[in-house]
C-alpha cells in the first residue's frame, strides 16, 4: 500500500466508522456485504442500516459511493439522515441507507470498481448489446493519453481544445458523460459484464424492498452542475430538454425497475456541482491513466489530491448544503412515497427543472421569484447583487420592472438595514409601514403596490456576501415561521440561480464573438 493510498483508504476507513457507529447510536439495524477483494490489511465493503416497519410497504433507499470518489459527501449527508430520520419514518415504511456502494472504488479514491467499470453506466438489459459512443471513440486517445506529461499530453490537450473549439464544451460533457463500452481502459466505461457492484445493490434492493408496493431511491452524487446546488435528476421522468444528463444510460438507479412492486418506483439522484466540468474532467482523466501506468509517489500523490478536490469540496458552506438539501430531498421522497407530497415540493421540484432548463439570463431568477412567491409570498420580487466589496449594489431583476426596474449601481447607506443584511449577514425582518420608513427612502413606492412587510435574505458564495433576495408583502406577512421557512427553502436555491445567472451572462457576453454559443452550468 503506498503513503497516497494508505492516506485515502484512512479517509474511507473514517467515513465508514462514522457511518456504522452513528447507525448503532440511533437504533438502525446494521448489516455489511464484504468486498471479495477486501483483506486484513484493506478491508472494505457495503454497510447497510434500516429502520421502520419489517413488513413496510413503502421503502426509501439512500445510497452513497457509487462512484468512489464521491462517498465523503454522501457520507456527510448520511450520518445527518442517520440522526434525523428515526423521528420522520412514516408508518408501514422502511429506510434504508446504503453505504459505500462500490467499496473498491471508495477504499481506492477511485470512480469505477476493481475493472475500471462506472456502476452507474453498468444497469443494461443486454451489455453485449450496448450503444456505441462513436464521439468518445474519437476522443479517446486524447482523454486517456499514453503519458501523463510532455509532448503525448500536449498533443491530447490540443485535440480537446480543437474539439471544444469547433463544439462547445457543453458537446464534450454530453458526449464525455453518456459513458461508452468499447474501451475498457478509458473514461466511463460501464463493462460488458454485470459488475459485483451492481449484483450486491440488486441483492439488497431484493431483500428490503421484499413485500413492498412501492419503493423509491435517492441516490448522491457530486462534480456536474452550479457549485454547491443539489440538482435532482428525476430518472423516473422524462429529462428536461438539452439535460447533460439526457443521454446516460445504465444507472443504477434502475435496478429499482427490476424489484417486483404495484407502483412505479421513484428514482432521484441528487448531483451536487464542485468545479466547472473540464477540471472534474481532468481529474477522472490522471486517475484513469494511474490505473494503467507506472507513476513515481509525487505523481500519484498529485494526481489523487486533484482528483479528491474536484469531487468534494472542504469549504464549510458546501458541505452544510449538501446535508441540508439532501435532508430535504429525502423527506420530499418519503412523503411522495405515502401519498402526501406538498405544494412546497413540488415548487423545489419545478424550480430544479427551470434551472437545469436556464438558457438566458433572467431565466434562473425567474425560476427562484416562481419559488419564492409559491413557498413564502411576495407581491414584490427583487434581487440585489453586491458590488464594490458591499458598499454598492446594483438592482439585478425585478418582478415589477416598471416600478422597480434593473438599476445602475447604488451605494448602500450604513444604517439598520445595512447592519443586519450586510455586516451580520442576517434576514432583515420588517412587517409595517414603520419599519419600511425607518430603511427605506423609497417606501411610498412600496405602499403603493400594497406591501408594508419585507423580508431581505443574504446570499453568500464561498462564504462571501455576494447578493440579497428582496420579498415584500401585505403588513404582518413576514412572520418567523415564515423567516425560518425562506432561510430553509430559498438559500441554496438562490445560491444555485446566482451561479447560473453569472455563468449565463458571461456565456452571453462571450457569444456576441463566438460563432459557437455555449453554455455553462458546471
Amino acid at each position: 500500500m503506498t503513503p497516497t493510498t494508505r492516506e485515502y483508504y484512512a479517509l474511507y476507513t473514517r467515513c465508514r466508522t462514522a457511518f456504522r457507529m452513528a447507525a448503532e447510536e440511533q437504533g438502525w439495524q446494521l448489516t455489511n456485504v464484504s468486498h471479495p477483494l477486501s483483506s486484513d490489511t484493506m478491508a472494505y465493503g457495503v454497510d447497510v442500516a434500516r429502520i421502520g416497519a419489517p413488513d413496510a410497504k413503502q421503502v426509501l433507499f439512500v445510497l452513497s459511493g457509487v462512484h468512489g470518489t464521491e462517498l465523503e459527501a454522501g457520507a456527510i449527508a448520511q450520518q445527518d439522515l442517520l440522526h434525523r430520520l428515526p423521528d420522520e419514518c412514516p408508518e408501514h415504511t422502511a429506510i434504508v441507507l446504503i453505504h459505500g456502494v462500490n467499496p473498491y472504488g471508495c477504499a481506492h479514491l477511485s470512480r469505477t470498481d476493481e475493472n475500471n467499470v462506472d456502476p452507474n453506466r453498468n444497469v443494461r438489459a443486454r451489455l453485449d448489446q450496448t450503444p456505441r459512443n462513436e464521439a468518445y471513440d474519437q476522443l479517446h486517445a486524447a482523454l486517456c493519453p499514453q503519458d501523463w506529461e510532455g509532448p503525448v499530453r500536449d498533443a491530447a490537450e490540443q485535440q480537446l481544445a480543437a474539439f471544444i473549439e469547433q463544439n462547445g464544451m457543453r458537446v464534450l460533457t454530453q458526449e464525455v458523460l453518456r459513458g461508452q463500452y468499447d474501451h475498457p481502459d478509458g473514461l466511463f466505461y460501464g463493462g460488458r459484464s454485470v459488475s459485483w457492484t451492481v449484483q450486491t445493490l440488486q441483492s439488497l434492493l431484493e431483500t428490503h424492498a421484499k413485500g413492498a408496493t412501492r419503493l423509491a431511491i435517492l441516490d448522491i452524487h457530486t462534480g456536474v452542475g452550479p457549485k454547491g446546488w443539489g440538482e435532482l435528476i428525476r430518472l423516473d421522468r422524462a429529462a428536461v430538454e438539452g439535460a447533460e444528463w439526457s443521454g446516460i444510460g445504465g444507472c443504477v438507479c434502475d435496478l429499482a425497475d427490476r424489484v417486483p412492486t404495484e407502483q412505479l418506483p421513484l428514482k432521484v439522484i441528487i448531483e451536487f456541482g464542485t468545479r466547472d466540468f473540464r477540471r472534474v474532467v481532468d481529474a477522472l482523466r490522471g486517475d484513469t491513466w494511474l490505473r494503467y501506468h507506472e507513476a513515481t509517489e509525487a505523481q500519484r500523490a498529485d494526481i489523487k489530491k486533484q482528483l479528491y478536490t474536484a469531487l468534494v469540496c472542504a469549504n464549510p458552506e458546501w458541505r452544510a448544503g449538501v446535508i441540508s438539501q439532501t435532508r430535504t430531498a429525502a423527506r420530499a421522497l418519503l412523503r411522495d412515497l405515502c401519498g402526501a407530497a406538498t405544494a412546497a415540493d413540488s415548487a423545489l421540484d419545478r424550480f430544479g427543472q427551470a434551472v437545469s432548463a436556464a438558457q438566458a439570463p433572467g431565466d434562473a431568477y425567474r425560476a427562484l421569484q416562481a419559488l419564492s412567491q409559491t413557498v413564502i409570498g411576495a407581491r414584490l420580487f427583487t434581487i440585489m447583487e453586491l458590488v464594490d466589496d458591499t458598499r454598492a449594489g446594483q438592482r439585478i431583476y425585478s418582478s415589477e420592472p416598471a416600478s422597480y426596474p434593473v438599476s445602475g449601481i447604488i451605494p448602500l447607506k450604513d444604517n439598520l438595514w445595512y447592519d443586519t443584511a450586510v455586516r451580520q449577514q442576517r434576514p432583515f425582518v420588517a412587517n409595517d409601514a414603520s419599519g419600511l420608513q425607518a430603511v427605506f427612502a423609497d417606501h411610498e413606492l412600496i405602499a403603493s403596490l400594497g406591501c408594508a412587510s419585507v423580508l431581505n435574505l443574504p446570499i453568500t458564495l464561498d462564504g462571501k456576501l455576494e447578493a440579497t433576495v428582496n420579498l415584500l408583502d401585505v403588513a404582518g406577512h413576514y412572520d418567523a415561521e415564515r423567516v425560518a421557512l425562506a432561510q430553509d427553502t430559498l438559500t441554496e436555491p438562490a445560491r444555485a440561480a446566482l451561479r447560473m445567472e453569472r455563468s449565463l451572462r458571461e456565456c452571453h457576453a462571450q457569444n456576441q464573438n463566438s460563432d459557437h454559443p455555449t453554455i455553462e452550468t458546471a
